[in-house]
């Protein structure tokens, strides 16, 4: 199982804060980014959580980052007690998600399990984070190419995976918000 671990590093404005709920069929993890752009119409009078939808466009969308929440579920369908691992927790049907915008200048720690590679540059200092079309992933680009959402990694840190011992670490980026809401 991935190490995912995603979290804001300034304060957040409320305002930056937006809810989803998890569709049928769907499951997400911290570090997975979204859409929001249309009310989800399976709630009654429902006029706060959106439907999510993958980027269709680099060019014009733009995104909510998911970072670890409170004690959801396990991989395995257990909920965790004692010292969690928060980092291996998954959301899955039903469940409704705080997510918070990308906004120009927010500083995330971002895991880079938490980041689809495939056919890309590796995680570094000055490389960027995109979205990956046709997906709830981020991507690293040696260029940020002509994305509305980038982030930029300024510094690589490790940290604790919690757990029952903490004895392990996570390795990922400090990424601020370049390009944004």
């Amino acid at each position: 199982m991935a190490n995912r671990s995603c979290y804001a590093m300034v304060k957040i404005q409320d305002a930056d804060v937006e809810k989803f709920r998890v569709q049928a069929g769907q499951t997400f993890y911290p570090g997975d980014i979204v859409k929001l752009e249309t009310l989800d119409t399976g709630l009654s009078n429902n006029i706060e959580v959106y439907s999510p939808t993958p980027c269709a466009s680099v060019t014009a969308d733009r995104f909510c980052i998911i970072p670890n929440q409170r004690f959801e579920q396990l991989t395995d369908g257990r909920r965790p007690t004692g010292n969690p691992d928060v980092s291996t927790y998954t959301f899955t049907a039903g469940q409704t998600i705080e997510v918070i915008r990308l906004r120009k200048n927010y500083t995330f720690f971002i895991s880079d399990d938490c980041l689809d590679n495939k056919g890309s540059v590796a995680p570094a200092v000055a490389v960027k984070l995109i979205p990956r079309v046709g997906d709830y992933q981020l991507a690293t680009d040696a260029t940020g190419g002509s994305s509305i959402t980038v982030l930029n990694i300024e510094k690589r840190e490790s940290q604790p995976s919690g757990g029952q011992f903490g004895a392990s670490f996570i390795d990922g980026n400090i990424a601020r918000v370049t390009e944004g809401y």
